[in-house]
């Protein structure tokens, strides 16, 4: 994320993907890539940059879209 309300403005300019750390708050000590100060972008954060960027997002995951197309094609 750069500078504040990075996802929101990256919405705004359009951006169509967002991602969202997954790994429990309880387990990132064991992770080299969280021994530092960061900025984690978990579900709520990502759903309240989408709320604020105007945006609604996709009840609808990537890999189930590209699976229902490919189920559609054969």
């Amino acid at each position: 994320m750069v500078g504040h309300d990075g996802y929101a403005r990256a919405l705004n300019a359009g951006a169509n993907l967002t991602t969202i750390n997954r790994t429990p708050t309880e387990c990132r000590s064991q992770y080299p890539i969280y021994r530092r100060d960061r900025f984690i972008m978990d579900e709520e954060r990502v759903l309240s940059a989408i709320d604020r960027a105007g945006c609604t997002a996709s009840p609808v995951s990537v890999s189930e879209y590209l699976r229902t197309r490919a189920a559609l094609t054969t």
